[in-house]
């Protein structure tokens, strides 16, 4: 945000920050990292000082137009704070060195964690953490203080964008949350969907979802998946069709055959939306590509009618060479 503000005016904002006490600064920094609100509870856990001591100095800066008090706070038993302006938060968060800042975004993290019931603040802790190594690595710092409650924090994340069928944000979080350099599968390779995802059949019912979906090996690694697409069609296997016959995901069969918005999420792929296996004749055509030759196959629930028309033959257009 502050690349679109003039220099001139960043400066008279950091003139008057640099006018404060070098307490009431280093408070306003503190109160940066946490974010656009902040609460008293934080800025004291981060700083070692009494409560009582924080929210007098938090007077002081609401006084002088900094800051303000809410009249309520979203976290129980705490004061919650805002800054005056946006612009304040950002250059005074700016003013704080890299390796500092990755230290202050993981004191709030572990302030939250305090905070207890976790899994409702699992995107703040994730982005603290987040932050934290992204910092760390452009300061050239280790990371391991951060890693393996980054990991965690990750996790529980992705665990509760999966659950509100949040996909999108549930690959970023379980993938890493966008941050390189940090070996992110092992603390995932024990988990499956099956934890994570609502299931009100028998377990074998799950455990075959969970192997039909399951990415290919050359797929599923940390350096692949990312670069993985994946292309999703239904169709009635009663009838002959062409999509049964679909071996890679080119821009014609992608103009002639629109599939259904998909991609991955963990070690498995999974429709975009909210998922809805169709029972019946109903099968499904996925081509796992992008990171691998397209590996095409097709499953669906098992049927007490007739299902399973004679296999078409390719259409021309259908098994064309792969995109590039």
């Amino acid at each position: 945000m502050l690349d679109d503000v003039p220099e001139s005016v960043q400066g008279i904002i950091a003139a008057r920050l640099d006018g404060l006490a070098r307490d009431e600064k280093e408070l306003l920094q503190d109160a940066a990292v946490v974010g656009k609100v902040f609460w008293s509870g934080a800025l004291a856990q981060m700083r070692g000082r009494e409560r009582q001591e924080i929210e007098a100095a938090l007077h002081s800066l609401e006084r002088k137009e900094f800051v303000r008090r809410e009249r309520r706070s979203s976290v129980a038993a705490e004061t919650e704070f805002a800054f005056r302006h946006i612009l304040v938060r950002d250059v005074a968060y700016g003013q704080i060195p890299r390796g500092a800042r990755a230290e202050r975004h993981a004191k709030a993290a572990e302030w939250i964690e305090s905070l207890g019931r976790p899994a409702d603040h699992a995107e703040l802790l994730a982005h603290h953490y987040i932050s934290a190594i992204e910092l760390a690595q452009l300061a050239g710092r280790s990371t391991d203080t951060y890693s393996a409650r980054a990991r965690t924090a990750l996790r529980d994340a992705g665990d509760r964008a999966l659950s509100l069928n949040a996909f999108a944000p549930a690959a970023r979080y379980l993938t890493g949350g966008g941050v390189t350099g940090i070996d992110w599968s092992g603390p995932l390779s024990g988990k499956s969907l099956a934890l994570v995802k609502t299931n009100n059949g028998p377990q074998s019912f799950v455990d075959a979802l969970l192997d039909a979906t399951k990415l290919p090996a050359a797929a599923d690694t940390l350096a692949a998946r990312p670069q993985t697409k994946v292309y999703l069609w239904q169709f009635d296997s009663s009838k002959a069709s062409p999509i049964a016959a679909i071996a890679a995901a080119t821009p014609a069969v992608l103009q002639q055959y629109p599939p259904i918005d998909a991609g991955v999420v963990f070690h498995h792929w999974t429709p975009s939306q909210s998922w809805q296996l169709l029972g019946g004749c109903t099968r499904y055509r996925v081509v796992i590509a992008g990171s691998i030759a397209p590996a095409a196959s097709t499953f669906g629930l098992a049927s007490n009618r007739a299902c399973n028309a004679p296999t078409p033959t390719p259409n021309p257009t259908a098994s064309a060479s792969p995109s590039k």
